[in-house]
């Protein structure tokens, strides 16, 4: 998928995009390009029928999976099954994340 062919992905979060950098939600596995802006949240947990995992590209990111808690920098990498999560930005920064699941749910 070529930068400017992106789909855009419609979030309820204020301060939360994402891009589908996958050709569609039809395979086996989704790969998005999430970008959250200081102070974006998710305050109540989610949960997806799917695994999943990340790389943060910059930026600061909380991830709160089940009853864990985590910092994540950039560079940090994380994954999990399908589990209760929500997540901040708790930085000053943007925050990039490239997230993967499998199989797609939206």
């Amino acid at each position: 998928v070529r930068r400017d062919a992106r789909r855009r992905l419609e979030l309820r979060e204020a301060g939360f995009t994402e891009d589908l950098l996958s050709p569609g939600l039809g395979g086996r596995l989704g790969l998005y390009l999430s970008t959250f802006a200081p102070g974006a949240a998710r305050d109540e947990m989610s949960l997806r029928p799917c695994a999943e995992a990340g790389l943060v590209l910059s930026g600061r990111l909380e991830l709160w999976v089940g009853d864990r808690h985590f910092i994540l920098e950039q560079g940090d990498a994380f994954s999990f099954d399908s589990e209760p999560h929500r997540w901040r930005n708790p930085g000053t920064e943007t925050c990039v994340v490239v997230w993967a699941l499998t199989p797609p749910a939206y």
